[in-house]
């Protein structure tokens, strides 16, 4: 809980300076995701299927200058995870809940009538409250995901990797983004050779405003 608190303060806190930078502009934005885990285990390939959730958040637009480059950071709740069985009446997966920081460098295009904009950057994601669920019928069944560094524990607390992005924005400032975050970190704690990743597509819906 600390560390995540932590993350929260520091990344507020980088928001916060950013937004003293002139023509800085902010967003907000939401949107859907579609999650999975894949990896191996005991020297098999393992990928489980997709899972579906949303994300929200904040950001900041930086220019660099009077170049076409900006710095964005971004602040975001994030749904990760994957199905791990699903039949006709079951459902079992693994939602997976992050508070996670991009720090996102584009490039943007500027045409008469918007943006067309690409960017990648680094993702950290700090665990929230996650959970296992089984679900069959109208009866659901849930069991709190236990995060740390130590083999008892079911998966790491800190999870990072990559992020990419593009998309289009018009004058008014709405845009419309698909994003990757690929995720580098083995997300199994303890000293083993099994691997497993994060990776989450979400196409996201937001507005930039001039900060005044």
């Amino acid at each position: 809980m600390k560390k995540t608190l932590l993350f929260v303060i520091v990344t507020v806190c980088c928001l916060q300076i950013s937004l003293f930078a002139q023509k800085s502009r902010v967003g907000v934005f939401g949107g859907l995701s579609t999650s999975n885990m894949d990896g191996q285990i005991d020297g098999l390939n393992i990928k489980g299927s997709s899972l579906h959730g949303y994300s929200f958040g904040m950001l900041v637009d930086i220019p660099l200058g009077k170049t076409k480059f900006s710095f964005q950071p971004t602040i975001q709740y994030a749904q990760k995870g994957k199905t791990i069985a699903k039949s006709n009446d079951s459902k079992t997966y693994l939602a997976l809940r992050y508070a996670e920081m991009l720090l996102n460098f584009m490039y943007n295009w500027r045409g008469k009538n918007g943006d067309v904009f690409i960017g990648v950057g680094p993702a950290i994601a700090q665990h929230l409250p996650s959970l296992r669920v089984i679900k069959s019928g109208d009866v659901k069944a849930e069991t709190g995901i236990v995060f740390g560094d130590d083999p008892i524990s079911d998966y790491r607390a800190l999870d990072y990797g990559a992020h990419f992005v593009g998309g289009i924005r018009c004058r008014k400032g709405y845009f419309l983004s698909a994003n990757y975050t690929l995720g580098i970190r083995n997300m199994l704690p303890g000293d083993v050779p099994d691997k497993l990743t994060n990776g989450c597509f979400t196409v996201k819906l937001g507005i930039l405003v001039n900060n005044k």
